[in-house]
């Protein structure tokens, strides 16, 4: 049986240098012959956590995927670049056997009184889960090892390799497990979840990779525990921009209960 999310974070131990951290490579959160992004950027932050900044909401964080991670210990060093009255600059290195896998920027920042106010973007409307297919099961043998840890169903686009013309999608998804608490952590790895919305416009099943991500929460979470979020969590994403095999996808999670909660920017290479 595939470990929770929650309790690899919670085996991250102290490395042999001051601010390391080392945790492993599972190979059920894999994707291909490596670990999944959103996987690598969890396991980041946890360590970030443990070692730069405790207490300060997460703002905002800018994730670099450099190589792969295959088996083996994973080091993760941490760095706290400035830390003021209301904020935290930190940044997490990490590699393996001396190669670099990413690098993790983040800002923490306490809240303020502002009066000025946008607000989020609206879920748009989009099928139920109930009415969507699951097309990312355990049967799928397109489907990256990882996304067994998930249920995912497809309610606006197509699946991927579908020839589509479209280039947006809306994904309902959640923890298979539902005893996962929906902490930050676990909120960085579901925003990397749904494949980019530009894989359903490919003919032919081909490699992507993530480049570079950039993430920005809109708002705070309340209880991880928290009833609220068991239910069907809801990305909407749109291949903004695609050309000289570098797609840029752009998404939005929303909570079960339609709340904006978190954006996000990913150049993604696309071998298609």
């Amino acid at each position: 049986m595939s470990l929770s999310l929650s309790s690899i974070l919670a085996k991250i131990q102290p490395g042999d240098k001051p601010n390391q951290f080392i945790t492993q490579f599972y190979p059920e959160w894999s994707q291909g012959r490596t670990s999944f992004g959103g996987f690598t950027a969890a396991q980041a932050l946890q360590a970030l956590r443990l070692g730069c900044e405790a207490e300060l909401p997460l703002r905002s964080m800018m994730v670099n995927f450099i190589s792969a991670a295959g088996p083996g210990t994973i080091e993760i060093q941490c760095e706290q670049l400035h830390r003021g009255k209301s904020s935290t600059w930190a940044e997490a290195r990490v590699s393996q056997a001396g190669k670099l896998i990413a690098t993790v920027t983040v800002f923490f920042g306490k809240s303020r009184d502002s009066a000025i106010t946008v607000d989020a973007p609206q879920r748009p409307e989009a099928p139920s889960p109930e009415q969507a297919p699951e097309v990312m099961g355990d049967n799928n043998p397109l489907a990256p090892i990882f996304t067994r840890n998930y249920q995912m169903r497809f309610a606006l686009g197509q699946a991927p390799v579908s020839a589509s013309a479209d280039s947006q999608q809306g994904v309902w998804m959640r923890y298979r497990n539902r005893e996962e608490p929906l902490g930050e952590a676990q909120l960085v790895a579901m925003l990397d979840l749904p494949p980019p919305a530009v894989m359903q416009m490919f003919t032919e099943p081909k490699p992507i990779s993530s480049i570079s991500w950039h993430i920005e929460f809109l708002d705070h979470l309340n209880d991880p525990h928290s009833d609220a979020y068991r239910g069907w969590w809801f990305m909407h994403s749109s291949a903004k921009a695609c050309a000289d095999g570098y797609s840029q996808e752009h998404s939005t999670l929303f909570t079960p209960s339609g709340r904006a909660i978190a954006m996000s920017q990913q150049t993604v290479a696309v071998y298609a």
